[in-house]
């Protein structure tokens, strides 16, 4: 069985999501919003459920700190090529933060957006 090495999410999100897995350098690479990410701007965790994909999308001293995790279902086609619908789920959380740090913040030091995202998964790029 072939496994996919590319999604894209182009719906539940303000911009549309990539996530390919080997990109050109052999390493994982998202592409969000026309800005890709790779090596210590990704954090890529395996899990029994996927892959949780996070990238940092906005910080602002003092105030918070944006991260956007999206899960990267595992799909299998029979065969070395193939397409497939998928779904997933998107965390956007934000981490408040002060001049001293997320420790001084008052209240829920983060909050979580959840988005249900639809979109495709391919073996070889977008289908």
């Amino acid at each position: 069985m072939a496994k996919a090495t590319h999604y894209s999410f182009d719906t539940g999100l303000d911009k549309d999501f990539a996530f390919i897995d080997p990109d050109i350098s052999g390493n994982a690479q998202v592409v969000y919003g026309g800005k890709a990410y790779t090596g210590a701007e990704l954090d890529i965790h395996k899990s029994d459920y996927g892959i949780l994909a996070t990238i940092v999308t906005d910080i602002v001293p003092d105030k918070h700190t944006k991260r956007l995790t999206v899960l990267i279902p595992p799909v299998n086609f029979p065969g070395d090529v193939g397409g497939s619908y998928v779904t997933s789920q998107a965390i956007i959380s934000t981490e408040y933060t002060s001049f001293g740090g997320p420790d001084p913040v008052s209240g829920q030091a983060i909050s979580y957006e959840a988005k249900y995202l639809v979109g495709s998964a391919s073996v070889s790029g977008p289908s």
